[in-house]
């Protein structure tokens, strides 16, 4: 069959029908898409989809909106414009033959994804802010998201795909409908700027738009891709020997994602005379409990820690939980986002992007642990898998693991986690070889050298 679009707009009414647009404040402005693709062992229904889609956009009318600019002053119009659905058929094709083995990020899921059409405008224009692709392979069908980051960030959008999944299987839905009334933080004082702006290394590079992909890709250049995955004994094993540690009293909060933060900074430590001495930790604060955060906003509720750390594991790991509990108190996060808010604001006010160069005594995490993305299975829980792309020097991500089908047929599901991080040409075989020698072998080695 022949590649053809399907246009799907929002179920009437939407909740906003007296609305005509969603503020977007500062914080909100992520010029960029977020682009995943959900793998699944069958055939989905086409009509049964694009129905579903309908009625998840009721409950999210501003991912069928338009993204608008005027007197400085950005929101969502709330346009109700169709939403495409590209449906491409390559039925004697299997999804191992596109993508590199189940790991969760992949070096390329272009060929799954909807693509913005060439000359169309985002910002005042007819540009969708979702776009979406069905791939029908040989037993299984991938669904490529296009999501632009001012709908929200990776929780909302993980929300909205469960949604979609549940309305698909006429279930019923396991969140709450989104909000939509933002929250607007005050202009801040000389003395909060002044402690605050220092905090947020991720905003101090700029450039034009149209600056971005070359500085990109310079910073890639010899870098490889990493990919480890670390399961559950792997797990129980660093904690047990960092939380006991003597050096760090009160470390028996630690998370497992300050352990292995702790045990990957150690890795690249052991094999590089350049030390790593700070990390920063993309974090979500829609958990806080404040006047200004709402858990269900159709947002971005996002903050960077950065934190100085020591060079010794145990002293890693209760650095970063330090920093993460003292950076998740109320006020902390009102001054911080207020500062964010502004600058950001004035950043895309001047037509620039933020660009994250990467630095390298930095290690910069983003783990999505947290968020099971394969729970948006559409009626096939034990095969759904997920997958999306993104590498960058020094920048970890980690994902839970997707399951795997064994020579019996059974899906089985991986109690591991998935991690991803660009290293330059030379250092990985060297950090291969240091992880393939176990979590105790390299706990016994670190000990020894900080004795």
């Amino acid at each position: 069959m022949a590649f053809i679009q399907r246009l799907v707009s929002p179920k009437l009414p939407i909740p906003l029908a007296t609305h005509a647009h969603v503020d977007l404040p500062g914080y909100d402005l992520w010029l960029q898409n977020i682009q995943n693709v959900h793998v699944l062992p069958t055939e989905l229904d086409v009509p049964k989809f694009e129905e579903a889609l309908s009625k998840a956009l009721q409950l999210y009318p501003h991912a069928a909106g338009q993204l608008r600019c005027h007197d400085w002053r950005w929101s969502i119009e709330l346009t109700n414009t169709t939403v495409p659905v590209d449906i491409d058929y390559k039925l004697d094709t299997n999804s191992g033959s596109l993508l590199n083995g189940d790991w969760v990020i992949q070096d390329d899921i272009s060929p799954f994804l909807n693509h913005q059409p060439i000359g169309a405008n985002l910002v005042n224009g007819g540009a969708p802010l979702l776009r979406l692709k069905l791939t029908f392979l040989k037993d299984e069908t991938c669904i490529g998201v296009s999501w632009h980051h001012t709908l929200g960030d990776a929780i909302m959008l993980s929300r909205f795909m469960h949604i979609l999944s549940q309305l698909y299987q006429g279930l019923p839905l396991q969140y709450a409908a989104p909000t939509f009334e933002k929250y607007h933080f005050p202009t801040p004082s000389c003395s909060v700027l002044a402690e605050f702006w220092p905090r947020m290394p991720h905003l101090h590079d700029t450039c034009f738009f149209s600056e971005l992909g070359g500085k990109y890709a310079e910073s890639r250049k010899n870098m490889e891709h990493l990919r480890w995955r670390f399961d559950t004994h792997d797990f129980a094993e660093l904690r047990s020997a960092l939380s006991s540690d003597g050096q760090n009293e009160g470390s028996g909060c630690l998370s497992k994602q300050d352990c292995l933060t702790a045990y990957l900074v150690a890795a690249l430590n052991d094999n590089r005379s350049i030390i790593v001495q700070k990390v920063t930790n993309a974090s979500s604060y829609r958990h806080v409990s404040a006047s200004f955060v709402d858990g269900d906003v159709a947002g971005n509720l996002l903050q960077n820690v950065p934190v100085n750390i020591p060079t010794d594991m145990a002293g890693i790991a209760a650095a970063l939980r330090q920093a993460l509990v003292q950076c998740s108190e109320p006020d902390y996060i009102h001054d911080w986002v207020t500062v964010a808010s502004k600058h950001m604001l004035e950043i895309v006010n001047a037509g620039k992007s933020f660009f994250f160069p990467p630095y390298d005594n930095v290690v910069v995490v983003n783990s999505n642990t947290v968020i099971d993305w394969c729970s948006a299975h559409f009626g096939c829980p034990e095969g759904s898998r997920f997958h999306s792309a993104g590498v960058a020097k020094l920048y970890v991500r980690c994902f839970r693991s997707n399951p795997t089908k064994g020579d019996d047929g059974v899906w089985r599901a991986r109690q591991s986690v998935d991690v991803s991080m660009g290293v330059m040409a030379e250092l990985k075989p060297k950090l291969l070889e240091t992880l393939a020698r176990g979590i105790q072998y390299n706990l016994n080695k670190c000990t020894r050298l900080y004795e």
